[in-house]
């Protein structure tokens, strides 16, 4: 399997192919960003912030997919291109990548949406002088048909938390609920769907599951799996904080609320590679019964080494 990777990267050179992509997916408050700084310490590995930019989730708004899909394509230019990137991309992408040049030399109008994504994240690759592209949507999970339709060889990494505390997690962001009970079924479908569509459109080999809970206890360990699963060699750089990007260099807004003071200390001090405060919280919290869980939220958990 490493070797394969390898030879796809080889071809990637000599005839200027797209670049191997892989996608990292899960729920929302899943440890995906932590992830992501770490495997942009790679040499080989461009993690960009989250783009987004794909297709809507939840009715958040027409992506590339629904601009293809109706047709709309036939009347886009580089402008009205940029404009949609500037709007659905939840981070100051401009800042990161200079896709405004990168719409301004093609040629219109587009036809292909697998044609214009494949260059458009190779060429962020190759702007950062990297072989391999991750793009860590986690919502990206919920339509793998879609993504496996851009990348049929794309491998995927598949965070896994603790649903009680991702439900906990959301209840802090302004974009879920603040019910525990409804944000414990948000992250059952979640996942449930994630299991479901990378067994139906996926081969065994494409999907690598990491859970939150073993990630930040022993990185090393789960990086040297995710290395493995993605073909590349594991390098000890991603281990150091001072090589991880800033990803908070790119927001568009502040969200310094939605993290618990144990999480805003730990980012400032940058002295070890994952946060371990936030496992199990659920133990300790007064604001909901966690003893009286619905079964399938049960089954969900226990099918996923959570104790009850």
């Amino acid at each position: 399997m490493f070797m394969m990777h390898l030879e796809t990267i080889k071809n990637f050179f000599k005839k200027k192919q797209s670049i191997p992509f892989s996608c990292i997916v899960g729920s929302g408050r899943c440890g995906t960003t932590m992830l992501a700084k770490m495997l942009n310490s790679h040499s080989m590995i461009c993690v960009p912030p989250e783009l987004q930019i794909l297709f809507e989730y939840s009715d958040n708004g027409p992506r590339l997919y629904e601009i293809f899909k109706e047709k709309k394509n036939k009347f886009f230019g580089p402008k009205d291109f940029m404009e949609l990137i500037d709007v659905r991309c939840p981070k100051k992408l401009s800042v990161y990548f200079d896709y405004m040049s990168f719409f301004e030399k093609q040629q219109y109008p587009i036809h292909s949406f697998k044609k214009l994504v494949n260059s458009f994240y190779s060429e962020i690759a190759e702007s950062k002088q990297k072989k391999i592209f991750i793009d860590r949507t986690p919502w990206y999970g919920q339509r793998i048909d879609i993504i496996n339709e851009l990348f049929p060889d794309a491998k995927y990494i598949h965070m896994i938390r603790d649903g009680r505390d991702v439900a906990i997690s959301y209840a802090r962001t302004p974009w879920w609920h603040d019910d525990i009970g409804q944000n414990l079924e948000r992250w059952h479908a979640e996942v449930r769907q994630i299991i479901d569509s990378s067994n139906q459109f996926l081969h065994p080999n494409q999907m690598l599951q990491v859970r939150y809970e073993d990630f930040v206890d022993k990185p090393e360990v789960e990086l040297r799996r995710i290395c493995e699963h993605l073909g590349v060699n594991f390098e000890y750089s991603m281990l150091d904080t001072a090589t991880h990007v800033d990803y908070s260099l790119y927001r568009k807004s502040n969200l310094e609320n939605i993290s618990s003071e144990a999480l805003k200390e730990w980012s400032q001090s940058k002295n070890i590679p994952t946060f371990k405060g936030s496992r199990y919280a659920w133990k300790s919290y007064k604001d909901f019964d966690f003893s009286a869980l619905p079964e399938h939220i049960n089954q969900s958990l226990h099918a996923h080494g959570y104790e009850k």
